[in-house]
């Protein structure tokens, strides 16, 4: 049950880099045509 626990709280954090990611990268793509 442990190591299944830690693959989902691992898949979630994987998930959650990602989604930092896509986020920063659209924030800096309208700051990019903005000016």
């Amino acid at each position: 049950m442990f190591p299944f626990f830690f693959a989902i709280n691992y898949f979630c954090f994987l998930q959650a880099k990602l989604m930092i990611y896509l986020y920063y990268m659209l924030y800096s793509i309208f700051l990019l045509t903005k000016n």
